[in-house]
């Protein structure tokens, strides 16, 4: 099955914030993104741009896909994330998307591998 544009976008955007470019991750975020974590929940892409280019320090600068399931607005993403302790973080990432920019993420996952 061929990726859909609203996986390409999502996919886009996390190879650039986790290969730490931050200039190119910003360009798939809406300016009034809201994002919702287990430790966070941020309104702005203000609070939230400066937030993900920290976190990108603690992970290695590659993902691993599990699966995905885009539809027309909608992505939702399973993945494992690669600490920089050698710990594996899966991930489960909601995100909805407005023109071609991601306007909400809402993401599970256990902080374990980050302590």
């Amino acid at each position: 099955m061929a990726d859909t544009p609203t996986l390409e976008i999502v996919k886009a955007y996390q190879d650039a914030w986790i290969g730490r470019d931050f200039e190119t991750a910003a360009r798939y975020i809406a300016d009034d993104v809201t994002f919702h974590s287990p430790l966070q929940h941020l309104t702005t892409a203000e609070q939230f741009l400066p937030m993900i280019a920290a976190f990108a320090q603690r992970v290695e600068p590659r993902w691993e896909l599990v699966s995905a399931t885009p539809n027309a607005e909608t992505v939702l993403l399973l993945y494992r994330l690669f600490t920089t302790t050698g710990n594996v973080a899966v991930c489960a990432d909601f995100f909805t998307l407005r023109e071609g920019r991601i306007t909400s993420e809402i993401l599970g996952f256990d902080p374990a591998p980050f302590r």
